[in-house]
């Protein structure tokens, strides 16, 4: 998209690198601009709630196919496997790696409907006092939603 009239770009991603198969996100072809954020097995929201059996598994999730990133969620032996890669801002930034005061985001995405499933882009406070200090959802639902988005308000807390 590129600088708008009152905005600098600090990050955009086409995907067009190169080809990564599951289990290799982000590897040396994203590496520098992305992390898969949360080891294998890490409890996900939901587990940590004790809502569901679930978690992060970027190693089963995570690919890139002609310039597409994408999320294989599934379950296996009853266990739901999702995943939260974050981009970095600059190379040599540290966790959390999408550190911004403020700023304006747009994303292009494709989701199929996939029963049990929820998708959301977050913007999570830095101090991780949360929910005092607060986040912003977007644009968290279920699948498949309406045809009109957001599938729910975004939601900020705080």
């Amino acid at each position: 998209m590129g600088d708008l009239p009152g905005w600098t770009q600090v990050f955009a991603e086409d995907f067009v690198s190169g080809n990564v198969p599951v289990g290799g996100f982000p590897g040396a072809t994203y590496g520098p601009k992305w992390s898969a954020n949360y080891a294998d097995g890490t409890p996900d929201t939901a587990a940590q709630l004790r809502e569901s059996k679930s978690g992060y598994y970027p190693s089963k999730v995570l690919s890139v196919s002609d310039g597409v990133l994408d999320m294989y969620l599934h379950s296996e032996n009853g266990l739901s496997m999702g995943a939260a890669p974050a981009p970095k801002f600059t190379e040599t930034s540290e966790r959390p790696y999408n550190s911004q005061l403020y700023g304006r985001y747009s994303v292009r995405f494709r989701a199929d409907a996939l029963e049990g499933f929820k998708a959301a882009w977050l913007l999570w406070p830095d101090s991780k006092q949360w929910p005092q200090d607060g986040e912003i959802d977007f644009p968290e639902g279920t699948w498949p939603c309406p045809s009109t988005l957001p599938c729910t308000a975004p939601a900020a807390t705080g």
